[in-house]
């Protein structure tokens, strides 16, 4: 039981960081893009969560993986209104990867501990 009240809250932490609000993209705004890019890394955060709960460790980690390459995706948008912020948005972006990596590593182990730690 414990282990699955850390992965909510792992969980809910992932969730937290994909709220980060629009941005453009390589210099120029795209809101349409951002907001795809966002759109798929909030349902595959919820396809993560479920499978972790359900123990499907095999989808838990492929959603993980995703999870990852839509974070190196976002990193590369910068915040449209506050240009200042820009790095505060890549570490949102490189924490989000690096939580994703080490819960694919931990769901590719099947290992309940890790996936706690990640």
């Amino acid at each position: 039981m414990r282990t699955r009240g850390a992965v909510l809250i792992a969980s809910i932490t992932i969730l937290s960081l994909l709220g980060v609000g629009p941005a453009p993209g390589q210099g120029r705004y795209n809101k349409a893009a951002f907001e795809k890019v966002m759109e798929q890394a909030n349902r595959e955060a919820r396809v993560l969560l479920g499978s972790l709960i359900a123990g499907n460790w095999e989808k838990a980690g492929s959603a993980a993986e995703s999870i990852e390459k839509l974070a190196g995706e976002m990193r590369v948008l910068t915040p449209k209104r506050n240009p200042d912020q820009t790095s505060r948005f890549q570490s949102h972006a490189d924490s989000l990867a690096a939580g994703a990596a080490r819960l694919a590593a931990a769901a590719k182990a099947k290992d309940d501990g890790a996936t706690s730690e990640a």
